[in-house]
């Protein structure tokens, strides 16, 4: 019988790492040990994982930035490798809080790399973001584009990914840059807990459907002068990190994103056909930290990811909305 892999999720109960925890045990070739602090997620979901995958997944309630309880995971389990999701996620709040931002996202990502090369981890697949290009005016983003965060958050994101390069020879690094995420797996229905704008606007509208929604406008010039942004569906970023997971290479950068460009009001237009509502809203001035055009060249996604086919944005947003009417007591 074939030696089951044991991976550590970090922010094992939020959005990507419940996904990625339900995508990997079903394969049933791997123990998924999961850590989170609740932060931004919900108990409810670890305790859904536990309940269908009772032998293979083990969850513990730690806070990365304590590091003694981290070094203290890493002796007490023989973790094969590491995917590393927590961090703290919002563009414009890191400018408020640099230095909880740069604690989490860049010091604790650290820590966590030396107690991996200490316990002789094998891999560490670290959940990087797009922010780390910063203002993208035109064209599509490869992974050879020079990097120029315009916030703290991309800021910080680049730091660790320049901080594994640096200790590459020491382990395995696969870097997987995200762009917009959205979808959710019925597995997960009504329990899931999300931020993400789509979530949020659905679950408003639902709740009040003659709400006055802002749009906020782009930086720069764009063809609608709202922000364009890349989607990508969140089961398409669970078989890509599976992919990652099985990949040899020493060091790897990958653009997480379908190479689709949809500006913000596009989005809106979208979702009020999916949903059927009328979406009232207003233009105001551009958020800070927000680039104007973040869009994935995915050639290199493809090349090496060969078995993924993109999810639509209508897909994303119909999963969205049928989360959303259930998180409410409706079905459609």
């Amino acid at each position: 019988m074939q030696k089951k892999i044991n991976v550590l999720i970090t922010g094992g109960g939020g959005y990507v790492g419940s996904h990625l925890s339900m995508f990997l045990l079903k394969k049933n070739f791997f123990n998924v040990f999961s850590i989170d602090d609740f932060s931004n997620s919900k108990k409810n979901i670890t305790l859904k994982l536990k309940t269908k995958f009772k032998k293979n997944y083990f969850f513990e309630k730690i806070d990365i930035r304590d590091q003694k309880k981290i070094s203290h995971f890493f002796l007490k389990k023989n973790i094969d490798i590491v995917v590393h999701l927590a961090a703290k996620i919002e563009a414009s709040e890191s400018f408020e809080k640099k230095k909880e931002y740069k604690f989490i996202n860049l010091d604790s990502t650290k820590n966590l790399i030396k107690n991996s090369i200490t316990y002789k981890v094998k891999q560490f697949i670290f959940a990087s973001s797009a922010a780390v290009y910063g203002n993208v005016s035109s064209g599509y983003c490869s992974e050879k584009k020079v990097c120029h965060p315009i916030n703290p958050y991309g800021e910080y994101k680049l730091q660790a990914e320049r901080y594994m390069f640096k200790n590459k020879k020491k382990m395995n690094f696969g870097i997987l840059r995200f762009f917009n995420i959205g979808g959710v797996n019925k597995f997960f229905y009504p329990f899931f807990h999300n931020r993400t704008s789509i979530f949020f606007l659905l679950a408003s509208l639902l709740r009040n459907p003659k709400k006055l929604f802002f749009i906020n406008k782009s930086h720069g010039f764009t063809k609608d002068n709202t922000p364009e942004r890349d989607f990508i569906h969140i089961d398409d970023i669970s078989k890509i990190i599976y992919h990652s997971l099985l990949s040899k290479k020493f060091f790897f950068v990958i653009n997480c994103g379908s190479g689709i460009r949809t500006s913000v009001s596009k989005l809106i237009q979208k979702l009020e056909k999916v949903s059927g509502i009328k979406i009232r809203t207003k233009f105001r001035g551009a958020r800070i930290g927000d680039p104007i055009s973040v869009i994935s060249n995915p050639d290199y996604l493809k090349k090496n990811i060969k078995k993924i086919n993109f999810f639509s944005i209508n897909k994303i947003l119909k999963d969205c909305y049928q989360m959303s009417l259930s998180r409410n007591g409706k079905s459609k």
